[in-house]
C-alpha cells in the first residue's frame, strides 16, 4: 500500500494519510480490541513510508485513545473509532453523557439570515446565532453554527446552549410546532478552518450536515450548519416505506426514494 504520491496530490500530510488508513483498519475491525498492531517497521513497508511517519501516525490515534504503545511489549487497540460514532439524524451520540460537553464559542442576536432560508421557508425577522465544539472524551468530534429564531430561544432554559444538543429543545416553546424539515448531508475533505475546530488533519474526510426546520406558517425556527469529522460519524435512517419491491420482488430503483431525503 503505497501513500506518498495520494498525500502529495491531496495536500494532507503523508502521517495524516497514514493515521486515517490505520483508523479505517481499526473501525473494520482488522485489529480487535487488546491485540497488537504489526510493528512500526512492518507498517512502514506495508504503506512505503519511513519509520517516523508511522510514528507520528500511531502518535495521532495514541491521543484519541484508539492506541496504546506498552515498551518492550509493542502497540495495542485500546479501543475502536466505533465506539465513539454520532448519529447525525438526531444528534444522539452513542457514549456515556459524562463523555459528551460542549464548549461554546459564541452565542449572539442577528437579523440577517443566511441565503438558504429562503429557499426553504420564510426567514423569522432575528435569531440567536450559536457557534459550539462538542466532544466525546476529549476530543472534538463536531463543530456547529446554529440558528434559532429570538422567540424560541427565550422559552429555552437559561444556559442551554453550554450543556445541551439544542435540537431537542424544540418541544419547549409551546407556540411552536415544527411541521416540515430540509437536510442535506455532504461528504468533503476538511478546509482549513474546519480542521483547526475539529483538531483533524486539513484533506481528512469530513460529513457537513445541513438542517433547517419550519413551523406550520413555513417560518425557519431552527437552522444547523454542522460538521463533523469521519471518524466520528455515522448516519442511519430508516426508509422503511421508502422502498418498493417489484412482481419478482427485486427492488424497483430505491435510490430514488433515498435521494428524496437528502
Amino acid at each position: 500500500m503505497r501513500t506518498s504520491a495520494v498525500a502529495r496530490k491531496s495536500g494532507i500530510t503523508l502521517y495524516g494519510r497514514v493515521a486515517g488508513s490505520l483508523r479505517t483498519r481499526l473501525s473494520s475491525g482488522d485489529w480487535p480490541e487488546g491485540s497488537r498492531i504489526p510493528t512500526i517497521e512492518a507498517l512502514a513497508t506495508e504503506y512505503g513510508v519511513a519509520r517516523i511517519t508511522v510514528r507520528q501516525a500511531c502518535q495521532i490515534l495514541a491521543e484519541e485513545g484508539l492506541l496504546r504503545a506498552q515498551p518492550g511489549k509493542g502497540t495495542f487497540v485500546a479501543r475502536s473509532p466505533k465506539d465513539a460514532t454520532l448519529n447525525a439524524a438526531l444528534d444522539l451520540y452513542r457514549t456515556d453523557r459524562e463523555a459528551f460537553t460542549i464548549e461554546l464559542e459564541s452565542s449572539e442576536p442577528v437579523r440577517q439570515a443566511p441565503a438558504i432560508f429562503k429557499q426553504h421557508g420564510t426567514p423569522a425577522q432575528r435569531y440567536m446565532r450559536i457557534r459550539k465544539r462538542h466532544l466525546l472524551d476529549g476530543t472534538p468530534c463536531g463543530w456547529m453554527e446554529i440558528y434559532v429564531a429570538t422567540d424560541v430561544y427565550r422559552c429555552w432554559p437559561k444556559g442551554a446552549e453550554h450543556r445541551l444538543r439544542l435540537a431537542t429543545l424544540l418541544g419547549e416553546a409551546p407556540h411552536v410546532h415544527v411541521r416540515s424539515g430540509y437536510e442535506l448531508l455532504e461528504v468533503g475533505q476538511a478546509s482549513e478552518a474546519e480542521a483547526q475546530r475539529l483538531d483533524y488533519p486539513i484533506g481528512m474526510p469530513v460529513a457537513r450536515v445541513t438542517r433547517l426546520l419550519a413551523d406550520e406558517t413555513q417560518r425557519i425556527v431552527y437552522a444547523g450548519f454542522n460538521v463533523y469529522r469521519g471518524d466520528r460519524f455515522r448516519y442511519e435512517h430508516d426508509i422503511t416505506g421508502k422502498v418498493s419491491y417489484g412482481s419478482q420482488g427485486a427492488v424497483a430503483d430505491p435510490a430514488a426514494s433515498i435521494a428524496q431525503e437528502a
